[in-house]
C-alpha cells in the first residue's frame, strides 16, 4: 500500500468502521475505496488506519520485528533479510514512529544496499534515498514531533547532498540539484509547522537546510571557484527566507521557532557579507551597508509587531 502507485502522500488515523445494531462492523462510506483490508484503507493518495485495530496492528508488527532481528547472525541471504527489514519497519513506523532501534536498523539495511557489493548501482543511489524522504514525508502528514524521524531524515539528506557532490562536477549543475532539494525541504517544514504550530523539529531541521546551503557556499569559496552567481542566488533565497519569517510571525505572532529561525537566517546573511568583505583586496563599505540593511529591515517590521502586539514576550 504504501510503494504502490499512487504513492500515498498523506495518513491519518480515525474510526474507519462502526458497529451496527446488530454488532457487525460496517464502513462509513457507501462507497467502498479501491483497496479496503481490515485494518487499513487507501484511497488515492491518502492512506487510512483503522484507530480501534491500531494497538493489535502494533503487537502483531513488532513480535514479527523481533523474531526477524534474530535472523541476523544466521541469515544466509542478507540481501533477502535486508529487504524483509525495509518492508517491516515501514509498517512498524508507520504507527510507532519514534522507534529508535527500526530506524536503527533501517540505517543499516540502507547502508547494506548502498555497498556497491549488493547489486545497487550509482544510478540508483539517489533514487534509494529519495524513497526513503518520501516515506518520511508519509509519515510527518500524521507524526509530525518524532525525534527518530527528524534524526534519519537529516542523515538521509547529509548522503544524498554529498552524493550530489560526488556526481557533478559543475557547479552550477551542483547548485541545481542542491536548490530543488532544499525546496522540497523547505515545503515539508512548512506543511508540518502550519498543520502542527509551534514545531521545534520542523523549524530546526528547516536551518539544518540553509546551514548545508551556507557550508557548501563556503567550501565553493575555499575552493575558488566562479562564485559570484553562486553568492548572489544564495543570498537571494535567504532573502526570500527572511521574507517568509516576517509573513509567518505577523500571523503567529507566538511562535518562538520562527522568530529563532528568523535570527538564524539573519546570521548567515549577516556572515556572508563579512566573508565577501574579509575576501576583499580593499575595503568595501557596501558590504557592510548591505549587512546593516538586512539588520535594519528586520527591526522595522518587529517594531510594527511590537506596535500593536506590545505584550508580546517572542517579538521583543
Amino acid at each position: 500500500l504504501v510503494t504502490s502507485e499512487p504513492v500515498p502522500r498523506e495518513m491519518g488515523i480515525a474510526i474507519l468502521r462502526v458497529d451496527d445494531d446488530n454488532g457487525d462492523e460496517t464502513e462509513f462510506s457507501t462507497t467502498a475505496p479501491a483497496t479496503v483490508g481490515p485494518l487499513i484503507v487507501k484511497e488515492g493518495p491518502n492512506l487510512g488506519i483503522n484507530a480501534g485495530d491500531l494497538p493489535v496492528l502494533c503487537r502483531q508488527i513488532r513480535r514479527y520485528y523481533y523474531k526477524l532481528r534474530k535472523l541476523l547472525p544466521v541469515s544466509p541471504d542478507q540481501r533477502w533479510y535486508h529487504d524483509e527489514i525495509i518492508q517491516t519497519t515501514t509498517c512498524l513506523l508507520l504507527c510507532c514512529p519514534d522507534n529508535c532501534t527500526a530506524w536503527a536498523d533501517r540505517k543499516r539495511a540502507i547502508e547494506f544496499f548502498m555497498n556497491s557489493d549488493s547489486g545497487i548501482g550509482k544510478e540508483s543511489y539517489s533514487k534509494l534515498l529519495k524513497s526513503e524522504l518520501t516515506l518520511l514525508d508519509l509519515l510527518f502528514s500524521q507524526h509530525s514531533k518524532a525525534p527518530s524521524s527528524w534524526a534519519h531524515r537529516k542523515w538521509i539528506n547529509r548522503l544524498l547532498v554529498n552524493a550530489f557532490i560526488n556526481t557533478h562536477t559543475g557547479s552550477e549543475a551542483l547548485w541545481d540539484d542542491l536548490y530543488e532539494w532544499a525546496d522540497h525541504e523547505v515545503l515539508i517544514c512548512a506543511k508540518v509547522a502550519e498543520s502542527f504550530p509551534k514545531n521545534y523539529y520542523a523549524w530546526t531541521h528547516r536551518v539544518f537546510v540553509m546551514k548545508v546551503l551556507k557550508d557548501r557556499w563556503s567550501s565553493n569559496n575555499e575552493e575558488q571557484s566562479d562564485s559570484s552567481s553562486i553568492n548572489c542566488r544564495l543570498y537571494m533565497r535567504l532573502s526570500k527566507e527572511l521574507d517568509f519569517v516576517e509573513t509567518w510571525v505577523k500571523r503567529h505572532v507566538s511562535d518562538h521557532c520562527a522568530i529563532h529561525y528568523g535570527s538564524e537566517i539573519m546570521r548567515i546573511m549577516v556572515l556572508m557579507r563579512r566573508c565577501k568583505d574579509s575576501q576583499a583586496k580593499d575595503f568595501d563599505k557596501t558590504n557592510i551597508f548591505e549587512a546593516l540593511n538586512v539588520v535594519s529591515s528586520c527591526l522595522s517590521w518587529i517594531k510594527d509587531l511590537l506596535a500593536m502586539f506590545p505584550c508580546h514576550e517572542v517579538i521583543w
